[in-house]
């Protein structure tokens, strides 16, 4: 979209963390749907916003923050994007492994198993056979503003 709107290529790679369906289609054609449907165009500005919040607390976390805080920030991120509320809190819908988390997060699995821990013994979050369930997700958020 950087490409199509404001004519910046992209350098950048991305990995996916749940599956995708990926279609192409010209520059032209793309700004001419954006032009006619201003309800895209607000729906995809919303969702760029909603994005850029998360990569600041996240870029925040990863250059000042220890590594309880960057993994609290990953842990809030996460829930934002693919949490769903339920009885028990916000279950993070992505099957992860501590490895994966501690990747999301810039560390080592070994810290972040440390700093889960942490979290686990606080109450705040629940994490069996790739399923993570925050428990307290405002508490979690409050860490990362601390």
């Amino acid at each position: 979209m950087s490409w199509a709107i404001a004519n910046v290529p992209n350098t950048h790679f991305y990995e996916a963390m749940t599956d995708v369906v990926t279609r192409f289609a010209s520059k032209e054609s793309v700004l001419a749907f954006l032009h006619d449907q201003p309800s895209i165009v607000y729906d995809l500005l919303r969702r760029v916003y909603i994005g850029m919040e998360g990569l600041w607390m996240h870029m925040e976390s990863l250059t000042a923050g220890t590594s309880y805080t960057k993994l609290v920030a990953s842990l809030v991120i996460l829930s934002k994007r693919f949490g769903v509320k339920d009885t028990t809190g916000v279950t993070i819908g992505l099957k992860m492994s501590e490895q994966e988390i501690a990747k999301y997060a810039g560390m080592s699995r070994e810290t972040a198993n440390r700093e889960l821990q942490k979290l686990k013994k606080d109450g705040i979050i629940h994490f069996d056979r790739g399923t993570l369930t925050i428990s307290d997700l405002q508490k979690l958020e409050n860490l990362v503003l601390q």
